[in-house]
C-alpha cells in the first residue's frame, strides 16, 4: 500500500524507531534519494520518497560504524512502511507499484 500525495505521486518508505540504527537508516536514505523527506515524530521517524526509495547496506554501516545485517536489523527498527518492500542482503527497496 502506498501513501498518495497530490494527484499522481505515491510516497513510499519506512517508518523507523528513533534509535541509533533508525537514524542511520534515515540518514542513508536522505543522502541517496533526491527529494526524500523526514518527519521526526520523537519516538519514530517517517522517511518518504516519491515512487521509489532505496537504501544500501554499506551506506547504513558507514553511518553506524559497524555491521548492519539486512533484512534482520532493518526489520528490528522498522515497525511499518508505505509501498511494496523488496529486501536483499545488500539493499532494501520500497516501490509504489508491485514489481
Amino acid at each position: 500500500m502506498s501513501a498518495r500525495v497530490g494527484p499522481d505521486v505515491a510516497r513510499v518508505g519506512p517508518v523507523l524507531e528513533a534509535s541509533e540504527s533508525g537514524h542511520a537508516v534515515a540518514a542513508a536514505i536522505l543522502a541517496s534519494n533526491p527529494g526524500a523527506t523526514l518527519e521526526d515524530r520523537g519516538a519514530y521517524l517517517r522517511v518518504s520518497v516519491a515512487d521509489r526509495c532505496v537504501v544500501v547496506r554499506r551506506d547504513i554501516e558507514e553511518r553506524l560504524g559497524r555491521a548492519f545485517v539486512l533484512p534482520r536489523d532493518l526489520e528490528l527498527v522498522m515497525p511499518a512502511f508505505h509501498g511494496f518492500l523488496r529486501l536483499r542482503d545488500d539493499a532494501a527497496e520500497w516501490r509504489s507499484e508491485a514489481p
